[in-house]
């Protein structure tokens, strides 16, 4: 059941980064772990009222940016098989 892609280790991570980035007053850092966090999973969205005001705007488009990239290399229409061949080119054609 490992190649089922449960993957919610992560998320609490990069959540875990991102407070940890956020008491240090990290706020690139926090903004950047708190979008990937939120790519990995949907959860961890509802948090979004804590960072409002701890995060400039310029920070959280960095955010929105890196949760784009990803989302958008993972969830190509175009190639909806590269995550396989990503995690496991040996088996690739």
């Amino acid at each position: 059941m490992a190649g089922s892609g449960h993957i919610d280790i992560v998320g609490a991570l990069l959540l875990l980064v991102s407070v940890a980035a956020l008491g240090r007053r990290w706020r690139a850092v926090a903004a950047l772990a708190f979008g990937l966090a939120v790519a990995v999973k949907l959860l961890p969205i509802v948090l979004l009222p804590l960072y409002w005001k701890r995060v400039r705007m310029r920070d959280a488009a960095l955010a929105a940016v890196a949760v784009d990239s990803y989302t958008y290399h993972f969830s190509s229409t175009a190639d909806s098989d590269r995550l396989a061949r990503h995690l496991r080119p040996e088996f690739s054609a």
